[in-house]
Order: C-alpha cells, then structure tokens, then sequence
C-alpha cells in the first residue's frame, strides 16, 4: 500500500478504536527492560528505542483508528495541592533516562505519532478523560501502560493492556480480569487505594489495612462513603476505630487516587486519527540513533537502504527472534556488535558468533 493509499484508508475508516497510551509508564518500562544503550555520539537510546518497539508491537496488534500518547508535562499535578507529599519520596529520573523525554518526542513527531500534556495534571488524567470521550462516541478503548491505576477505567468499552515483563508481554484486562484479581468492579479500584494507601504514589490511605481487609470491607459495604455512613455495623472494634480516626485521611487517599476524567483537553477526535510518518525525516532521525532494526521497517527507496541500512562497529541493536540474530550476524562479520535478543524464555547469557558478540537477554 502507497503513502497517498495508507493515507486516503485512515481519513476513510470510521472511527472505532482510540489506542492511548501512557507514555512516561512505557519509556521508564522500556529503559529499566533494555541494556543502556547509546549511540556513537553519546545519546542515550534504549528507552526511546524500546518504546516505538512496543509501539509497532501494539499497532500491529490492536490496530486502532485512533492513538494518543499522555505524558506528564511536569512533576507536580493538582494532587500535590490537595496533599505536598503525594509521589513526594521518588527520585529524579537518572541522568541516561531524563534526556530521553525529549528525544521521544522528536520521534513521535516524526512518527506522526500525536501526543499530549495538560498542566496540573498527569497522564492518567488525559487517559482518563479521551476514554471518556471515547465511550460516548461508542468507541472501544486500550489502554497501554504499566500503572495499575488505570483499572478504575476498564468498563465494557475501555480496556487495559498491561506491560508485565520488559517490552515484550502485556496483559489484557477487561471488567472480567479485574474482578477475578481484585474481587471487586473497577470503579472501586479507587476505593482500595484509598483503604490500603499506595506506597509508590506516598498515597496515605488507612494505617494496617491491607488488600485483603480492604477488599472484604468494600465486598461487604461497596464502597467508602457507605462503609462510613455504616461504621457501626462493624464488629472488629479495632477496625471501627482505626477507620474512625482516620476517616480524613481515606477520604483524601480517594480524591488523590481517582483519575479526573473530565479536564479540559486542547484536542478534537480528529487530532488523534493515525498519522503517515515522514519517512525521510524518520529515517534520517533512526540514522542518527542508529536504531537499525527499527530503519528496516520504513518504506526507503532500494538505493538509500543499504547505505542506510550499513551497521557501524559497537552498536546495540534489539531483535526480536533467533532468525534475526542468525541474518544479522552474515551482515556483522567482523564487527563488534552487541545485540539484545527481545524474546520470551531466553536466559541471560554471552555468546560469540564468529567477530560478532551477541547478548541474549529477555529482560
């Protein structure tokens, strides 16, 4: 299919599917999954280049009409209004990652690929609230990302496919999944947090309870303003008092803990349709970052693929089967080159193939 043809079926398709995408959760998954690679210049690549790997993975997969990647304009949202210590305990992003940011998006743009940030708010709340616009548009929606929070918005339109090992597994969630993981509807996923607090967020929650007391109390009472407004049923007395005294504090762990799903959005349905790629800035971009695996996917001209195709000594490439590693290694001889070999049931290990050092590793 031409540029014009994958153009003319994306304006023409009917709106059915909107793919969004967490984008801080995935670039942090892909950098701590890969090995820290770089280019011959310095630039530090392996979250970008894990990234768009499981970006094409999940195309392919799902095939949406629609995409958006959220990210997190900035470290505080409105959250840290309501409480100064939410996600206050987390570190700075290290140094090899924290340039990457920006690098994504240079390729998405060159990507075609559309992506947003609100102030004072997080990604999850721009998820949250393009799932909403999608459920009224009679949309299906996944969710890409690697945040249980977003199991508050699966519903029988939305899903969630969640990253679990490296860039390379994901697990689907729909309605079903999360009450077989967590006994209760996805909406009261915001209800647990609240009980049981969440450390990564420094969300508080309710000293002692923990998922299994949490999910019992919610089992018997649906959720926290009943089970407050109906304190006196409880028998555990040590319970009703913690509750009790803590009732503040759960109440705020809920506000920090539910996603906003009605923020305003600078964005129209039309803005997240599919994009063409400019191929010739990509390919010129995936030179520089001699992403090479990723150069073979675009559509070059026969004449310009090889030169841009050639593979300079001691770079990292990711693939994704033995065949490639066994293509790969004709095309390396005699050149020093590491190779991540993304694939499921493959032990870390060192091997050298003829002048050609491979690494297979699956995490």
């Amino acid at each position: 299919m031409s540029v014009k043809e994958k153009e003319d079926h994306f304006q023409k398709t009917p709106p059915n599917k909107i793919m969004l995408i967490d984008g801080n959760s995935l670039l942090f998954r892909a950098f701590y999954a890969l090995p820290l690679l770089s280019t011959r210049e310095g630039i530090y690549t392996n979250g970008v280049y894990g990234f768009m790997t499981m970006f094409n993975r999940v195309i392919e997969m799902e095939a949406p009409t629609h995409v958006m990647v959220a990210l997190d304009k900035e470290r505080k949202s409105f959250r840290n209004e309501l409480y100064k210590d939410y996600k206050g305990h987390r570190s700075s992003a290290p140094e090899e990652l924290a340039g990457q940011f920006s690098l994504l998006r240079e390729v998405m743009s060159a990507s075609g690929i559309p992506w947003l940030e609100a102030e004072g708010f997080e990604a999850d709340d721009i998820i949250g609230t393009l799932s909403a616009w999608g459920e009224q548009q009679g949309m299906e929606c996944v969710i890409i990302t690697g945040d249980a929070d977003a199991f508050q918005l699966v519903s029988a339109k939305v899903s969630v496919l969640m990253t679990k090992k490296g860039i390379s597994t994901v697990e689907l969630f729909t309605p079903k999944e999360v009450k077989e993981k967590w006994e209760v509807d996805p909406p009261n996923m915001i209800d647990i947090k609240a009980l049981m607090g969440d450390n990564s967020d420094n969300i508080p929650g309710v000293p002692g309870i923990g998922p299994k007391t949490a999910i019992s109390l919610l089992k018997q009472f649906h959720d926290i303003e009943n089970l407050y407004n109906n304190l006196d049923e409880l028998t555990n007395a040590k319970l009703k008092e913690k509750l009790s005294t803590y009732k503040e504090q759960a109440f705020l762990s809920y506000d920090l803990a539910k996603i906003d799903r009605h923020i305003e959005l600078n964005c129209e349905l039309e803005n997240m349709r599919r994009k063409i790629p400019d191929e010739q800035k990509l390919r010129d971009l995936y030179i520089r970052l001699e992403f090479t695996s990723l150069l073979k996917k675009l559509s070059l001209p026969e004449n310009d693929e090889n030169e841009a195709l050639r593979i300079p000594d001691h770079t990292a490439i990711v693939l994704e089967d033995r065949e490639a590693v066994a293509k790969l290694t004709s095309e390396c001889m005699g050149k020093e080159t590491a190779v991540f070999l993304d694939a499921d049931n493959v032990h870390p290990m060192w091997a050298k193939v003829s002048d050609v050092f491979i690494e297979l590793n699956e995490e």
